[in-house]
């Protein structure tokens, strides 16, 4: 299930995008947000929840998808292979994009920390070799 609709995205007051667009742009933001929120609306109730935090999520969803559609990047592939990024007369090329852009906008990532909902934790998985006597 979505987590928002295309109602509460025009309701964001953010820029205008088409339906379609919003629908095929939806899926990859969810993911981007459910992998830096260490899928916390996965495990909770996004509609009960504390208002500050699900307004928070909410708006950062909506954030995420407007930088999709005025960027194209929806994915960390994306921001890897970028070599320079357009919008609207502003121009900027790079050589190392990974530090300069993220699929989730900056605004994002501040609205998930200031409700604590920013993961920054490391996966960790641990395997027994005979190399290391476990």
């Amino acid at each position: 299930m979505a987590y928002i609709t295309y109602d509460d995205y025009k309701y964001s007051g953010l820029s205008d995008i088409d339906e379609k667009v919003f629908n095929k742009l939806l899926p990859k933001a969810e993911i981007a947000l459910d992998s830096k929120t260490n899928y916390f609306y996965k495990k909770n109730d996004l509609t009960s929840d504390n208002p500050r935090r699900k307004e928070a999520f909410i708006m950062a969803l909506c954030l995420t998808i407007e930088q999709m559609d005025q960027t194209g990047i929806i994915s960390d592939v994306d921001v890897l292979s970028l070599q320079n990024l357009s919008i609207g007369s502003t121009s900027l090329g790079f050589k190392d994009s990974a530090n300069l852009i993220q699929v989730i906008p900056s605004e994002g990532i501040r609205l998930l920390g200031s409700v604590g909902l920013r993961y920054s934790g490391v996966a960790y998985t641990r395997y027994a070799s005979k190399e290391r006597g476990l």
